[in-house]
């Protein structure tokens, strides 16, 4: 039921700013990709909970200029090293910083 929901709410997002008015200023981005911090987020807490590995868990998304830092508690170093890997993975990151506590 939660990760229905928050797919329901990442896919309104994502139409809401898909809608919006178009975004004028400097573009400091060396990808080709251009999101909104809320955008990004979406996304990235979309595909953590899509993960069999570290969906259940819950962690924090703070994003700034596509750099990604990752709170809150895992189980393990595997936990952890996978939510990294994964956030990597999503278009418009540039990196990640996890400051994610291990709490077995």
């Amino acid at each position: 039921m939660r990760r229905s929901i928050l797919s329901l709410l990442t896919s309104i997002l994502l139409l809401a700013s898909c809608t919006s008015a178009p975004r004028v200023g400097v573009n400091t981005s060396v990808s080709s990709s251009h999101y909104t911090a809320s955008e990004l987020i979406a996304r990235i807490k979309t595909a953590l909970l899509n993960d069999e590995t570290v969906g259940a868990r819950h962690i924090d998304v703070h994003v700034r200029d596509g750099y990604v830092t990752l709170t809150g508690r895992v189980a393990s170093d595997e936990e952890e090293r996978r939510a990294v890997t994964i956030v990597r993975g999503v278009e418009g990151v540039r990196d990640v910083r996890s400051e994610l506590k291990i709490d077995p």
